[in-house]
């Protein structure tokens, strides 16, 4: 079995499981079990097959027994741990590169155990030195640091690794974490390895472990914690109520303050986050584009060549630079608007960025930034002390990069000139001036601004991680699931209200992810919450996924509170999507009676006449909007194809006419004109035009023949007859191949 079958049969077992057919999970995890010929995991599953077949036995004989239910989800419980064991020793099996760095670090545990305590207990005796070498503003030995991080990078590994933590391991975490010596960077890294080992792997400790540190006020990074539980609680939502001990906890948990505004922010970026692969390629395939188009112009008009690096003034002329490029200016106000509102704008730039050496370890995807980090120390060690100084307490600063970017931006800069270095540090010492600004006024309105960049730094960290690192097919990417919080029962039960659903349900909407939004809006109209713009805005969606029905029903919904223009109109364009061009006209005439002198709606009613046959009618409704609608050389197409159709030639030569005078005549016309043309007599000319309509770019003969076979009942109906037109199309296609 390789690594993709091994996880479909995984999960198939899982889904078995949680369907209660239990018989066939059995037999499917005796056929993997087989295959590895592990009498340990084969004894296991025995004893598990021995007691449910005694559960079958008692309950088909009509035994009466209380403990049934505990017993029968005792045994679930233990099946889906032994499809947890069996599912990583087969892909153990497969030797891959993960696996034998897997296989080292683990034989390491009591060194680990031993290493922390050592650490932890010398950091207590040395604590007075400490204070005294802070007083004196002096570091600690770099070798100790070094050593120190050295430590942390591997046991960010073995946490990672351990399928299952032991009382040992829990000893040694809850060590580390109550010790001042580990700083709040390498807690935050083995944060991020027990949710990458959740991710492989389900462990109820280390999850139960998670909700206790988000409980636990005085832990500081408390938004990677809830980050990594909501990733491990989305995963595994299927068997959380096998464990009680996961739901008390959870219920505890969710009496804390901040869960609400953690749950808004966090959702709310991994929608974002969803998203980075479409902003990406808008960013490389439209706005770039632009820019580099234009980027001469601005050179020249700006002198940048001669800037000096101390001239940090901006340019009061800078838009009008770009009144030529109005699309440009806008493209770059919206690039700016997403990025201060934590779009991320960077993955493209920086994934060319993530080749150096220390993106191979994978606890550097996870480190947060900090100045004193030794391996980015020693990169810079050939920069000028003030430079090295300056440039990294200003990158740390920065609110818009996320880690795993400054890194990236520190280990390419030794690659730059030294001028571009200076004028780098002015720029950005003058662009962090205006963020900190920006911020500083934020932050007095809005009090959760800290929390909201955290979780923007860390999501895309993650992200970065299991699209860009090198190893990232060994393990699953948690981006590649839908992130549905809101259809699992451990959100519903614990995170979900009202005003949650709201906010949710409009981001979904505002960013067109009109599947999602409906489910939500759905959900917010099942609790109550019946207003007229969720019923609206659920409408809008379902009309956007083409689901019509669904979109005229919450829109007639949303009209017992309200008769609007906009409500009658989009139920009418529902109606016309699924070919009831009868209703569509009526709610169209009754929007005609709010709004006597609107053009679309005057238009739309034209056209439903038109659909319906009711020609004449929708002749003088597209005279009407002639009339309302000057010199709108649209409105000539269907007013010359009714007196067509009507045999009304002399009327529509005028029209005609100006049809063909404009700049917008498009392939229908010209094949209409043809029409009119034979049906007066000329058929050479109308040749002329049917050819001109075959040669248009989106045309050709198959295409214009489909058009041209709807239209020959109006042809028939102006004398022309089947013969000449058999005779028509022929010579227009020898034509059409002659001319290929």
């Amino acid at each position: 079995m390789n690594r993709k079958d091994i996880l479909i049969s995984y999960n198939q077992i899982n889904n078995h499981l949680i369907n209660n057919k239990i018989i066939k999970a059995i037999k499917a995890l005796r056929k993997n079990i087989n295959t590895r010929t592990d009498d340990v995991l084969l004894s296991s599953l025995e004893n598990i097959e021995t007691t449910y077949s005694l559960v079958l036995d008692y309950a088909i004989r009509g035994v009466k027994d209380p403990k049934r239910t505990e017993i029968y989800n005792k045994l679930v419980k233990s099946l889906l741990e032994l499809n947890d064991r069996t599912k990583n020793q087969l892909l153990d099996a497969q030797f891959s590169q993960f696996y034998h760095q897997k296989k080292s670090i683990l034989s390491k545990s009591t060194y680990f155990h031993h290493k922390i305590k050592e650490i932890s207990e010398h950091a207590s005796v040395s604590d007075e030195l400490s204070n005294l070498l802070e007083g004196m503003k002096i570091e600690k030995p770099a070798d100790e640091q070094v050593d120190m991080h050295a430590v942390i990078e591997e046991l960010f590994l073995y946490v990672w690794f351990t399928e299952m933590l032991s009382d040992a391991d829990i000893e040694m975490l809850k060590l580390m974490f109550e010790s001042d010596v580990f700083t709040t960077q390498h807690k935050d890294l083995i944060v991020s390895s027990l949710t990458l080992g959740l991710l492989d792997n389900f462990d109820a400790r280390k999850l139960i472990w998670l909700a206790e540190m988000m409980i636990n006020s005085n832990f500081q990074s408390r938004e990677r914690v809830f980050a990594g539980l909501m990733f491990a609680l989305y995963k595994y939502d299927y068997r959380l109520h096998f464990y009680p001990e996961i739901e008390n906890i959870l219920k505890t948990l969710a009496l804390n303050s901040e869960i609400k505004s953690f749950s808004e922010f966090l959702l709310i970026q991994l929608i974002k986050a969803k998203d980075t692969e479409k902003f990406t390629k808008k960013l490389r395939d439209e706005i770039m584009p632009d820019i580099i188009k234009h980027a001469p112009k601005i050179q020249e008009r700006l002198d940048l060549d001669n800037i000096l690096p101390e001239d940090e003034d901006k340019n009061p002329n800078w838009e009008s630079i770009l009144e030529d490029a109005p699309d440009l200016m806008k493209k770059l106000e919206e690039l700016s608007r997403l990025q201060l509102e934590g779009t991320d704008v960077f993955m493209g730039t920086f994934a060319m960025l993530k080749n150096f050496p220390f993106f191979h370890k994978a606890s550097n995807w996870f480190m947060p930034f900090y100045p004193e980090n030794p391996e980015i120390s020693t990169v810079l060690d050939y920069e000028g002390d003030d430079f090295k100084r300056t440039f990294l307490h200003l990158l740390e600063r920065s609110t818009h990069m996320c880690n795993s970017d400054k890194y990236s931006f520190c280990l390419n800069i030794t690659a730059m000139p030294e001028a571009q270095k200076k004028m780098m540090l002015q720029m950005f010492k003058a662009e962090l001036e205006s963020i900190n600004e920006i911020n500083q006024e934020d932050s007095k309105i809005d009090k959760t601004l800290s929390s909201k960049i955290i979780f923007t730094q860390y999501i895309q960290d993650l992200y970065r991680f299991f699209k860009l690192f090198p190893l990232k097919n060994e393990f699953e990417d948690i981006f590649e699931q839908d992130l549905d919080f809101y259809n699992k029962s451990f959100f519903i039960s614990f995170f979900s209200d009202n005003a949650i659903l709201v906010k949710l349900s409009d981001f979904y909407f505002e960013s067109g992810h009109y599947k999602h939004a409906a489910i939500v809006y759905e959900q917010l109209i099942g609790k109550g919450l019946n207003t007229q713009v969720v019923f609206e805005k659920a409408a809008f969606a379902y009309q956007q996924l083409n689901q019509f029905d669904k979109a005229i029903d919450m829109y007639k919904k949303a009209e017992l509170f309200e008769t609007t223009v906009w409500i009658l109109s989009k139920i009418a364009h529902c109606c016309i999507k699924t070919g009831d061009f009868k209703q569509a006209l009526e709610y169209f005439s009754e929007a005609e009676r709010l709004e006597p002198d609107n053009l679309k709606i005057q238009l739309q009613i034209a056209n439903c006449y038109l659909n319906l046959d009711q020609v004449e009618t929708a002749l003088n409704h597209y005279y009407k909007l002639e009339l309302l609608a000057d010199s709108n050389v649209r409105v000539l197409r269907p007013i010359t194809w009714c007196l067509f159709i009507l045999g009304l030639h002399n009327d529509a030569e005028k029209y005609f006419e100006m049809l063909m005078k404009s700049t917008e005549v498009n392939k229908f016309d010209l094949m209409n004109y043809g029409h009119w043309l034979w049906c007066t007599g000329q058929s050479s000319k109308a040749a002329e035009f049917y050819i001109k309509s075959i040669n248009q770019k989106n045309n050709g003969f198959d295409a214009f023949l489909i058009s041209f076979k709807q239209d020959e009942k109006y042809l028939l109906q102006n004398n022309i007859q089947e013969d000449d037109i058999a005779l028509m199309l022929d010579y227009l296609e020898m034509k059409y191949t002659t001319l290929l």
